[in-house]
């Protein structure tokens, strides 16, 4: 932080460290008042490079940032050797069932009876089987890429994820094929008060388009409202179309979207053009 150029905040990752063999830190920000873009530029480029430096001094290998469609902010972050990973699509709402309550979830019965669909808390499911059985979850580069990445690292990084996610018993649910014997969704979320955060809503890709996937979600929001909770938020990639017109359908609506960058302190030479 400096008082000129603005605040940008490192934390480190502990998951993603473990699994990578090096360090990891995620940036926030940064957060800068300064109205004039070239500015803005070249304090993000005199941050991210302290911050680089910094982590190098640390050991950590891996850095991601997340920051505004600012185009100031995002060429200061080029400049400094960071690349753009995923544009993010971040919405927000009420937790609310659409229709009368028991109307609806007189629906989701039939709706997975007819399935023959089991839908039951995932918190005492093993990770990998979750895993195993719905393929790669967040394929499209939701969190981490890059060919630097280990081999096997997304499946051993969302596996360790649900770990986390269904041992702290976190609201889950699962929707489990009884004809094939197989897992076919899950939806979690981590709910915080009355704050309650979608951490995974995922389908197994040979089974989407069949209303699994708004089922399972309006499901898991019968289950945080029972809990308690008011509001979800979300985050997706832009281009996750399909999840985003979903999202919407239920009355959730479009925040401030987000760019990651990601810069790889091990094996590159990042931040210091």
């Amino acid at each position: 932080a400096h008082p000129a150029r603005g605040l940008l905040i490192m934390r480190k990752r502990e998951l993603e460290t473990e699994l990578l063999g090096y360090g990891s830190a995620q940036l926030k920000g940064p957060h800068l008042a300064d109205p004039d873009p070239r500015n803005r530029e070249k304090n993000t480029l005199a941050l991210s490079r302290e911050a680089a430096r910094l982590a190098r001094g640390e050991g950590t290998g891996f850095l991601s940032a997340k920051t505004s469609h600012d185009p100031a902010l995002i060429r200061g972050f080029a400049r400094a050797g960071f690349e753009v990973a995923e544009i993010g699509a971040c919405l927000a709402g009420p937790v609310v069932v659409p229709a009368a309550a028991e109307d609806r979830e007189g629906e989701s019965r039939k709706f997975f009876k007819s399935a023959g669909i089991t839908v039951a808390n995932a918190s005492e499911t093993d990770p990998g089987t979750v895993v195993s059985d719905l393929g790669e979850l967040f394929h499209d580069g939701h969190h981490l890429h890059g060919p630097f990445l280990p081999e096997g690292f997304s499946g051993k990084l969302w596996s360790r994820v649900l770990e986390r996610e269904l041992g702290r018993g976190a609201p889950s649910l699962l929707a489990f094929d009884n004809r094939q014997n197989r897992i076919l969704g899950i939806a979690a979320a981590d709910l915080r008060g009355t704050d309650a955060t979608l951490t995974v809503l995922h389908v197994n890709e040979e089974r989407r388009r069949e209303g699994l996937g708004r089922e399972l979600l309006l499901a898991l929001f019968r289950t945080l409202a029972d809990a308690g909770a008011k509001t979800m938020a979300l985050e997706t990639s832009s281009h996750n179309i399909p999840a985003i017109n979903l999202y919407l359908s239920l009355g959730l609506k479009h925040t401030a979207p987000n760019i990651t960058l990601h810069l790889d302190l091990k094996n590159r030479r990042g931040g210091w053009r």
